[in-house]
């Protein structure tokens, strides 16, 4: 009898545990599908016959504690962040790369990497973001140390030289940072710490992404980074800062840059629709309608 109770109790938890990893499956595929793929703008060509499954995204931190009748529908920031290799003569799309000590550019092509995948020292890293709503666009950037402590403070974007400012977001836009035309040495995030006489080691870069509904009249941007103070963003993080969760794509890390990603960061006024390829990282965050969206995203050096 004790043996067959359990066998029932177990069955019993099995049939449990397939109907929440069901629903949660099913949650995930509202919040990219529903909730970020379908405010993009429908595809204008012919879609081709093709046999690919849809993509399938995992939860990989804490569902949100709030529920979804609480939450704005479109509170999620898509983030994915490239990994620069040389080009090979297979890629679909690949950047141009200049170094001031090199007579002409090379060829390298962005692949994706999940959002907490350890990244080399001396890897060059670029990010696109994509909100599926209509507001303005801040990136923050800051050193982190191995006591936890993080630098001074600086608005990478927007600034002057790229896109003369316009830090516009809306669904199917993509702000590529740094962005494609940017023909100075660092037209990419270059891991390479450095050393600073007693300070802690660095083991990473934090990027605070920040999406409002009204530009920041406080700041004045221009052609470089703009330095905030450490007091400025902490009282937007208290201000804005909610609960996050992240969805990763399955099997998406590793795929490269396409066409289609390339003409939609290099051209403002062209779009992602709701055939290509959905972003690498989905940022969904416990915000009301009409909040500002305020996420982290970290950089990590590996060993």
């Amino acid at each position: 009898m004790l043996a067959l109770c359990a066998i029932a109790l177990g069955l019993g938890c099995l049939m449990t545990a397939n109907i929440s990893a069901i629903q949660d499956d099913d949650t995930t595929r509202k919040l990219w599908d529903t909730g970020f793929m379908k405010k993009r703008p429908a595809s204008t060509t012919p879609k081709k016959p093709t046999t690919n499954t849809p993509p399938k995204y995992r939860r990989v931190t804490p569902p949100l504690s709030a529920s979804a009748s609480e939450l704005a529908g479109d509170a999620m920031i898509g983030v994915t962040i490239w990994r620069l290799r040389p080009a090979k003569p297979t890629d679909e799309a690949r950047i141009l790369v200049y170094k001031k000590d090199a007579k002409q550019p090379s060829e390298w092509t962005p692949e994706r990497v999940e959002a907490d995948t350890p990244l080399a020292k001396g890897q060059r890293v670029r990010l696109s973001i994509e909100v599926p709503r209509t507001g303005f666009l801040y990136v923050i950037d800051r050193e982190q140390y191995a006591d936890g402590s993080l630098s001074e403070p600086y608005l990478v974007y927007p600034i002057l030289g790229s896109r003369n400012g316009d830090n516009a977001v809306t669904a199917g836009r993509v702000i590529e940072i740094p962005p494609q035309d940017d023909d100075r040495s660092y037209s990419y995030f270059e891991l390479e710490p450095l050393a600073r006489g007693n300070q802690p080691e660095q083991v990473g870069e934090v990027l605070t992404v920040l999406v409002t509904p009204q530009k920041l009249s406080d700041l004045k941007i221009g052609q470089e980074p703009l330095a905030l103070s450490k007091e400025q963003v902490a009282s937007w993080e208290k201000k804005w800062g909610a609960q996050v969760e992240r969805i990763e794509m399955v099997g998406g890390a590793g795929k490269a840059y396409t066409s289609a990603e390339k003409a939609a960061g290099s051209n403002p006024s062209q779009r992602l629709t709701a055939d290509d390829p959905p972003p690498q990282t989905i940022f969904h965050i416990a915000a009301k309608p009409g909040d500002p969206l305020l996420v982290n995203v970290p950089l990590r050096i590996g060993k």
